[in-house]
């Protein structure tokens, strides 16, 4: 279960699902506005807060790998002593 979660942490989604996510809302707040309907308040409170979980996760996620340190490279010593003794 490891594997499948490393595996689709790898996959390149948060920005696409962020950028999704907006054009979604942006879409009903301008329909709304273009047709002079009311949205539901269901609705609007739904956008509001998926919006926000999902920028709060892409902006977390970006934030995690700009500051996150690269794996430790091995030093020829430690490859040379490896075999044990």
């Amino acid at each position: 279960m490891n594997r499948v979660f490393v595996y689709l942490n790898g996959l390149p989604w948060t920005k696409p699902i962020a950028i999704l996510t907006w054009a979604v809302n942006l879409l009903v707040f301008v329909a709304a506005w273009l047709f002079t309907k009311d949205i539901p308040p269901n609705a609007k409170e739904l956008g509001i807060y998926f919006g926000g979980v999902v920028f709060a996760a892409a902006a977390g996620k970006s934030g995690y790998e700009a500051v996150r340190r690269p794996a430790r490279p091995k030093r020829r010593a430690d490859d040379e002593n490896e075999g044990g003794l």
